[in-house]
This record gives C-alpha cells, structure tokens and sequence, in this order.
C-alpha cells in the first residue's frame, strides 16, 4: 500500500478533525471532514485520489464504478484501527461493489472490517473487470444466497490479498470467497467458520480461475464439499506454507476438493509444505482429487485427519494422478474403509515417493488402500506401527498391480496381512523392500495373498514377522508369489509355515532365496503347504528352520542348500558356512558350499543384482541363497594371490614393476616399484 496515514492516526487518537489536502479525501460520520459517509467521498472522487476514512461504523452499500482509488483506515496496520473502522451493510446488499466497464480500472483498499452484507453474490465485496488489492481488511458475517458469501469476482478480474481475515461468511458455493473467470493472489490470510452448503466453504475456484494462496490459515470451515477449499476441473489452485485445522466436508476433502474433469488451464493444482490437521471427510479427511488432472503434493504433513469412508488424509479417485512426495503421514484414519492415510481408487498414475506412515489406521490398508485398477507406483516410504481391522496392516491391494521399491514395513499390524494385503488378481511388485516385526491375527504376518494373485517379491528382507500361519507370507486360492533373491529370517508362526503357508493351490516360485531360524509350532518351519499346493524352490538355502524345513503338498526343490536334506535334484546339506550366522549375516563365506553351485538357467531374465544390490554372478557360477559372494578383498603385497605375503610376491612384484596393479602394489601408490617390494617386507605372513 502506498498510504499509511499516521499523521491522520494521529489527529483522530486526539480528536482532532481530519484535514485534506492534494488528492486526498477525508471522510469522518461524526468530525469535520470532506464527507461524512464514504459513497459521497467515491462518488466525488476522480481517478488516483485516496480515500481516508476515520474509525466509525459506517452503514452504508458502497457501490464504484469504473474509478480507480485508493480507500484506507486511517492505519490498516493497526488491528484496533482495523475493527473500529467498519463498513456495515445492514444485512441488505453488498459491502461494497467494484465494475470497470473497459476492465482499465483499479482500486486498494485496506484498513476496514466489512460485515453483515446479505446479497446474491459477494455479500462482503464483489467485483468485477477490475483489479482489486486487499490488505489487511476483515470480511465478517456475510451471507450470500449464490456465490462467495465474504467475496466475489469474475469476468477477469485480477485480485490480490493480503494480511485478511475472512470469519463466519457463508453461501452455498465459496463460504468465505468464489473466483469466476478471475485470478487470485492470497497471503498471509486466515479463513474461520466460512460454511458451504454446496462446495468450498472457505473458497471456490472456478470457471477457468487460478489462485495462488500462500500462508493461509484455515480453520473450521465446512462444506458439502471442499471443506475449506474447493478447486473445479477447469480451474487451478496452488497453495503454499498454508495450515488447515478441524475443516469438514460432508462429502469429499474435508480441507481441499479438487472436482472431476478434464484440466483446461495448462496447469496443475499444487500443495507444498503446508500442514493438514485434524480435518474430516467422507472420503478423503484432507484432501480429495478425481478426473484426469495431475496435482502435486510435497513436503506436507499430514496429521489426525479422518474419513468415514475411505482415504483418512487422500483420496484419489476417477484417474487422477496425484504425485506426493516428502510428505508425512501421522494417525490418519478410515475405520469404515480403506486407506488410513491415502485411498486410490481408480486412480491413475500415483506416485508417491519419499513419504513416511506412521500410526495410520483404516478397516483395510491402514496406510494405503489400493482399489479398482488403481496404477500407483510407491518409493522408498517407511511404514511403521500402521494398523487394519481388517486386512492390510500397512498396504492393501484388489484389483491393482502397485511397484513398491526402496520401502520399509515395520510393527504393522491386521487380522490378515500385518504389512500388505493383496486380493482380487491383483499383481504388485516389492522390490528391495523390508517387512520386519509385522504381525497378523490370522495368516500372513508379513503379507497376505489370495483370489489369483501373482506377487513379485524381489530382493526383500521377512525378518521377525509372526501369525498363527504364515509368520512371513500365507498364499491362498490360487495365489503363486515369484521371491527372488530375499531373505526370511526369524519369522514365527503359533500353527505351521514359519516363513512361508500355502493353501488353496498356491504355488509359489522360490529362486536364489535364504530361509533361516524361521519357526513354527506345529509343521514347516519354512515351508508349509497344504495337500494341493505346489511350491518350486531352486537355487536357495534352507538352514536351521524348525521343526522341520518344509513339509507338506507337493514340493518341488532343486539345486538347493536343504538342512537334513530333501528329495530332489543336486540338493546338499552341509552347513552352508554363513559370515556370522549368530549375528545375522547371511552372505557365504569363502568356505562355503553353497559357492558357484546354481543353476544360472533358473534366474529370472533380468535379475542382474543379488540381496545387496551387488553382481549377481561372480566368478565362475551362480552362489545358492540370496547374496552372491563377491570375493575377497585384494590383500596387499599378496601378489600372487596365495592368501599369505612371502618370498614368492617378492619375485613376482619384479615382473609388475611400472604397472597399477593391486595388490602387488604394495604402499598403494598407484605403481609398482622399488617401495613396494620394502612395503611387501613389513607384511610377511598370512593376509589378515
């Protein structure tokens, strides 16, 4: 603002009349002034003068056509100037009205509490064709019977806001604000109590509008839908560093909706480091997006919100293709559906990467619910202590084939899959993820699959999940997961199938996996499966599982480490010489048996990294289990590669001399010389 009148602050704080002078017009209800009521001083006024108004209630109906002013309190940055400055509509009409016939036509206004206006649109402030800046006004108690109970704007418009308040304003469509056809610029504003029978009760953006909102408070707004925010297909929202607390839709977004459609404006709806908080919905507690729109949210936390349906914080519906990333996921809840934190039905193309779920609850997927050929793709999040009553601890999958790579499962809990539940031919892919201390009531501590699902687990870690079957996986109805290259250690069940339980002609493939300490109470401590279950192990170790290692169906187990040995083709049962079994280190040592014994035909195309993201095939054949031994590091000064430092180096570090060859290189110079053979000296005997 280019006027902050302290000179007439003054005068009114010792009331003294307000005096004009130049372009400045001095309105005062009850001292000497130029008028009295503000609508004398617009009517009088000509383009470019400011406007002073002096603390009054002032109830009138402002009306401005095609002027360009500037009207102010006499200190906008005052607030006690701010709420004795008022501009009351009575409750008949708007506050005030802006038009430009030619759209040339600008006004500020700030410094004034507008109340009690009761219109078809705009109760508090509308305009249109107009560029409007706000700064620090209140727009309070102002009803509208259509559109944008504290505001509205339209037919191009350009608004911009600044350090206001908008509290108690309703209407069915933008509680406290609607754009039409307009651009909005909002910051440093808070929105209270707006109500929205229809959508937005803090505000809608609609009708190829855009809106930039950046450090917002909203708080308690309620609506249909789009508790505090309402976004329409053809429009475009970014909200930046904005908090939302306790806003409520009936419907869906209990804090923002983003409507179903095709996208016109060529650009996205964008949520960055805001806080979402306690707010509630039907679907989708905080926010909710449907249609083929591609909105982003990162670095947002998510905190405590709720849905009575589905997607506790998100709901992603109809195709949208929501991108989150780096956001936090904390006691969010869905107990009547599924997706404590994010529900994706029939979304297209989510992603969501470097999240964190924590304490997230649902009936089904207690972090995430995914439904309905949803696409999602998730990377590298962390799951820990979420919980379903249901299925899904941590992940629920019908009818989807999400890639879960990079991502870590801890103490999730449900009735059935403890981390991740997969139903309906659903087809997911987990890849270098870890599933640790899981739990379910019922089958699958770990995971949970039936209905004709083909899960593909890949270098993943099952240690110490626990259910009464299948401590680490339960595989029913016709449900074959592929494991590759993982690891189930530690994994507990009270009945059979410590690792693994198959059921209902299930066949899971088992390739260049390591099974170890798996229990269980009654049968297979690695393996159980049931009369009509076929399971194919080939290239992988099963050490130490008790009772017993597998058992049961119709196993077929080949080139493979068995403890106490198994009917089969090139199966061994000598100890497989762990680094340090005891300690939980799985990878063979150089004595192993288990070294260059696979059947590399049996490795799926593709797979080039073992467990640890290292070469699969090293030296001369495939390693059993899920590690492949990389070999030994060069120990220096053994140039010939006995294992011990002697004489013999000595003679053949000569025939190295000039070469950067480890480790005759010695001193590790980069070249062999004189000072490698002095080196060698000091290093005689056995390589450490």
């Amino acid at each position: 603002m280019s006027v902050r009148i302290t000179a007439a602050a003054f005068a009114c704080s010792f009331g003294f009349a307000l005096v004009s002078h130049g372009g400045i017009i001095l309105v005062d209800d009850d001292m000497p002034a130029d008028f009295s009521t503000i609508q004398a001083a617009i009517d009088a006024a000509t383009d470019g003068q400011i406007i002073i108004v002096a603390p009054g209630t002032y109830t009138e109906n402002l009306f401005i056509n095609g002027k360009s002013l500037e009207i102010t309190s006499t200190d906008p940055t005052d607030p006690t100037v701010v709420a004795m400055t008022v501009i009351d509509a009575g409750g008949a009409g708007n506050g005030i009205i802006f038009i430009s016939p030619d759209g040339t036509h600008s006004t500020d206004i700030s410094g004034m509490t507008v109340r009690n206006g009761a219109a078809f649109s705009g109760a508090g402030i509308a305009c249109s064709n107009v560029t409007l800046r706000l700064f620090d006004m209140v727009i309070e108690n102002c009803v509208s019977t259509s559109f944008g109970g504290g505001f509205f704007s339209s037919v191009g418009s350009n608004v911009s806001m600044f350090d206001c308040r908008f509290d108690s304003c309703e209407a069915p469509m933008g509680g406290g604000l609607l754009v039409n056809d307009s651009d909005l610029v909002i910051a440093d504003s808070t929105f209270a109590g707006g109500i929205a029978t229809d959508e937005g009760g803090a505000m809608s953006i609609v009708n190829t509008s855009t809106a930039i909102i950046q450090s917002c408070d909203f708080e308690n707004n309620d609506a249909f839908v789009g508790g505090a925010i309402f976004v329409s297909e053809d429009s475009m929202a970014s909200a930046i560093l904005c908090d939302f607390l306790e806003n409520n839709a009936f419907g869906a977004g209990g804090a923002v909706r983003y409507e179903t459609g095709v996208p016109v404006l060529d650009a996205p709806i964008t949520i960055e480091n805001s806080v979402f908080t306690s707010n509630t919905a039907s679907s989708g507690g905080a926010v909710s997006f449907s249609g083929e729109a591609a909105p982003e949210i990162t670095g947002c936390g998510f905190t405590g919100n709720s849905s009575t349906s589905g997607g506790g914080a998100v709901s992603n519906t109809l195709g949208a293709s929501t991108v989150i990333s780096g956001c936090t996921f904390m006691s969010n809840t869905a107990p009547g559906d599924g997706g404590g934190a994010i529900d994706n039905f029939d979304a297209g193309g989510v992603r969501v990467t470097g999240c964190s779920f924590t304490l997230n609850g649902a009936f089904r997927g207690g972090a995430i619910s995914n439904t309905s050929f949803s696409d999602i793709i998730v990377t590298d999040c962390s799951f820990d202590m979420n919980g379903a009553t249901n299925s899904g601890g941590a992940i629920y999958n019908s009818e989807s084939a999400p890639v879960v790579t990079g991502c870590g499962f801890t103490q999730n809990s449900a009735l059935g899959g403890g981390a991740v539940t997969n139903i309906f031919s659903s087809d997911p892919v987990f890849r270098g993820c870890t599933l640790t201390n899981n739990s379910a009531g019922l089958r699958g501590g770990g995971a949970f699959s039936t209905d004709n699902c083909v899960v593909r687990f890949e270098a993943c870690r099952f240690t110490g999940n626990f259910a009464p079957e299948g401590g680490g996986l339960y595989n029913s109805q016709f449900s074959s997961p592929i494991i590759i290259n993982s690891l189930f250690d530690v994994n507990t069940a009270d009945a059979e199938g410590g690792a693994i339980h198959n059921d209902g002609a299930s066949d899971p493939e088992i390739i260049n996996s390591t099974f170890v300490a798996n229990s269980a109470m009654s049968d297979g401590g690695a393996i159980f499966s049931n009369f009509n279950s076929s399971p194919i192990a080939v290239n992988s170790i099963f050490w130490n599982n008790t009772p017993n290692e597998i058992n049961g169906g119709n196993p077929t187990v080949s080139t493979s480490l068995v403890d106490g040995g198994f009917p089969g083709v090139m199966i061994i049962a000598l100890n497989p010489a762990f680094v340090d079994e005891i300690g939980g280190d799985y990878r063979l040592d150089g004595a192993s048996p288990a070294l260059d014994l696979g059947d590399v035909t049996a490795l799926p195309m593709g797979v080039t990294e073992d467990l640890d993201g290292n070469a699969r095939v090293v030296g001369v054949g495939l390693d059993l289990g899920a590690y492949e031994r990389q070999g030994d590091t060069p120990c220096p000064g053994d140039c010939d590669g006995s294992g011990t430092v002697d004489f013999n180096d000595l003679v053949a570090m000569l025939f190295e001399f000039g070469n950067a060859t480890p480790p005759c290189d010695a001193d590790e110079s980069g070249t062999v010389d004189f000072n490698d053979l002095v080196a060698a000296l000091f290093l005689f005997g056995p390589c450490p």
